[in-house]
C-alpha cells in the first residue's frame, strides 16, 4: 500500500499469498485501499507443485509461516500451490515489464524464491530487491549466485531500524562475506547502481529519504 500510493497511476502490484487466511484479508486489504494490481493465492518457489505450509494456525505472528520442513508443525500445516516467479511473470504477461521494487520475506525460504526468478535476475532485475535473510533457519549461500548476477550493477545494503517511538530505517552498504557470516537475521537492499545517487540526493524518490540517514549503523 505504501509502494502503491507512491507510484505512478500507471504502475500495478503483484502480490503472492499462499496462507488461505491471510490471503483473504490481503485482498480485502487491497480492494479496501483500491491498490492497483492483483493478489495471488500461491507461493513462489523453485519448482512447481504443491508444498507444506507450516504453522499457519499461530495468529500472533502470522507471518512466521514457512514451507520449510517444520516436524513440530506436522499438525498444523495446510497444502498450497507453488510455482516458479518466471513462470508467474509469464503467466501474468509482465516477464518483460518494467520491475520497479521485489521484496521477498518467505521464513528461511528465500532461496528457493530466488532460484525460481533466476530468468527475471539474469534478464530483466527489478530496480530495488529487498530480501529478508534468515540464517537460523538454514543455508543462505544462495546469496553467492544473487552477488555474481547483480553485483556488476547493483549496491547492496543492510536496512535497519533507529529509534523507540519513531522508528526510521537506514542503509548500511555491505558485501558479500560480511552479509555470509551475519548470526542474524537481516534485510537485504539491492539497489540499481545507476538509481543509488538519486535516492540519495533525495529529489526523485523522497519517500524513501529516511533510508539513507544516519549512513552509518547507530551503536547496538
Amino acid at each position: 500500500w505504501t509502494l502503491s500510493s507512491k507510484a505512478k497511476s500507471t504502475s500495478h502490484s503483484l502480490a503472492l499469498e499462499h496462507s488461505p487466511e491471510c490471503f483473504e484479508e490481503l485482498s480485502w486489504f487491497a480492494s479496501y485501499k483500491k491498490i492497483r494490481g492483483k493478489v495471488i493465492q500461491m507461493a513462489a518457489g523453485e519448482d512447481s507443485g504443491v508444498l507444506k505450509l507450516y504453522g499457519t494456525t499461530i495468529h500472533s505472528n502470522s507471518g512466521g509461516a514457512t514451507l520449510l520442513k517444520r516436524n513440530d508443525m506436522e499438525d498444523d500445516n495446510v497444502s498450497v500451490r507453488v510455482e516458479p516467479l518466471d513462470e508467474i511473470l509469464e503467466n501474468e504477461q509482465l516477464a518483460n515489464t518494467k520491475i520497479s521494487i521485489v521484496k521477498i520475506d518467505t521464513e528461511g525460504f528465500e532461496g528457493q524464491v530466488l532460484a525460481g526468478a533466476r530468468k527475471m535476475l539474469c534478464n530483466n532485475p527489478p530496480d530495488i530487491l529487498i530480501l529478508e535473510v534468515s540464517p537460523m533457519f538454514g543455508d543462505i549461500t544462495y546469496l553467492e549466485d544473487l552477488w555474481e548476477i547483480l553485483s556488476p550493477n547493483f549496491d547492496f545494503f543492510e536496512m535497519g531500524e533507529v529509534g523507540q517511538v519513531k522508528r526510521r530505517a537506514y542503509l548500511k552498504k555491505t558485501d558479500l562475506n560480511s552479509t555470509l557470516v551475519t548470526p542474524i537475521q537481516i534485510n537485504l537492499v539491492v539497489i540499481r547502481k545507476s538509481l543509488v545517487h538519486k535516492f540519495n540526493a533525495l529529489t526523485k524518490f523522497p519517500f524513501l529519504s529516511k533510508l539513507f540517514s544516519p549512513s552509518k549503523r547507530p551503536a547496538q
